[in-house]
This record gives C-alpha cells, structure tokens and sequence, in this order.
C-alpha cells in the first residue's frame, strides 16, 4: 500500500480491518507542538481493529514529544526510539542556530531532511507492529523500507484481540465494601491511636508539662478534642 507524502513531519495512515483507508493525514511534528499533541490524540482513538502506519518524507522530530512517543507504543510502533533519535536532530538544529547566529526559521533543515521512518502497528493493551528508523540526518540518507505480508498482519491482529479479550475476561469480579471504623475507646489526649477516617488511623499528639503529665494536645483538622 502506497502511503508516501512529500509533506514535512509524520504521515498517519489508518486502515480498516478490510483494508479501506480510514484516513490519511501528515501531522507537522517538526514545527508544531500542537501537532504533535494532535497526532497523539488521534493514535489514542486507534483499535486492534485497525492498522496503523507511520511514514515521514521530511523533518519531524523538532516537536515530538513524550505523550505522542506513548500513544505511539500503545499502537504497536515503537515511539520510544522515535523519541532517541529526536535528540540528535534537535542537537542538530540548535548547532546550525548557534553557528549562523539567528533562528533561520521552521522551513530550515540542519543537516538535510531529518531520519526516514516507516512503521506499521495494530493497537491494544499488548500491541504488535514494526519500525524502521534510518540513523541518518543527511540530506542523501537512504529510505525507511518496511515490508509485512497480510497473512502476518492477520495473525497479529488475532493475537492481540485475544490478548484483549483475555484481559477483559480474566478480571476479578465481585464487590469492594469499605466500612468506617467506630471512635471507640479513645480517651482525648491519651496518646493512643484512634480512628478519624474510613482507613486512617491517627495519634493524638500528646505532651508532657514540666511536672511530667499528659497535656490535652490543641484541637487540630481531624484530631480536634471536643469537650
């Protein structure tokens, strides 16, 4: 399936389980953190039902940032070495602003066109996919090349919706009862421990005066005395 953009930043396509396209949209993650965060909203919404492919023609690292990197991995694709390999093309630019003097601006490209990436992946809570990230910054780096038969990206699917339906099934089921302890034998200022909150004990705060006694503590926010 051909999904290959000469837009600068992430391309998302999503596929149906029959294979019609669901959408297919470039996410300039190189000069907008909107972007990113939009991107990784939309990988959010991704379900085992669905094939998610990652391509980038240009530049997309600038503004890539954590929340996209999981939703990323959420899909199968591993985001956390997309967000590795951000590091070397932000050095990258930070270099070229330092060496001209002056921000060049978004269009600018350090080094050439950013890391060629490919990936495809299928979502859930144990998701399977593949990604290619080329270690390159130059301007003639080699293409991201990734290849899946459907037979493969069908059993994948399988065993993930499995693993769901594992997940959901194997849950405990029952009821969770939370009983507010009696104040009982409690007497004020004595030291000892009593109960305020549902599963909270505190200890009253007790002194000693100079002929060695017991003061009543000053009434506080849940260990008040109350004559």
């Amino acid at each position: 399936v051909g999904v290959a953009r000469t837009q600068r930043g992430l391309r998302l396509t999503v596929f149906n389980r029959d294979w019609t396209e669901k959408m297919n949209r470039t996410y300039d993650t190189w000069g907008s953190i909107s972007q990113a965060n939009a991107l990784a909203q939309q990988l959010s919404q991704c379900t085992p039902n669905e094939t998610v492919v990652i391509t980038s023609f240009d530049a997309w690292e600038r503004c890539f940032n954590h929340p996209l990197a999981q939703e990323l991995s959420r899909c199968g694709i591993e985001g956390r070495t997309m967000l590795k390999h951000t590091e070397q093309a932000k050095a990258s630019w930070e270099t070229l602003v330092k060496d001209l003097g002056w921000d060049p601006g978004d269009d600018a490209r350090p080094q050439g066109h950013g890391h060629p990436v490919a990936a495809i992946g299928i979502p859930g809570r144990k998701p399977w996919g593949r990604t290619v990230v080329i270690d390159d910054l130059s301007q003639f780096s080699e293409g991201a090349d990734l290849s899946v038969s459907l037979d493969e990206i069908a059993r994948a699917r399988q065993k993930v919706q499995e693993q769901e339906s594992t997940e959901t099934v194997g849950r405990a089921v029952g009821v969770c009862k939370v009983v507010t302890p009696m104040r009982w034998n409690h007497e004020a200022g004595s030291g000892a421990a009593y109960n305020t909150l549902p599963g909270h004990a505190f200890t009253s705060p007790s002194t000693k005066n100079k002929d060695g006694l017991l003061e009543r503590p000053a009434a506080r926010s849940l260990n008040s005395v109350l004559e």
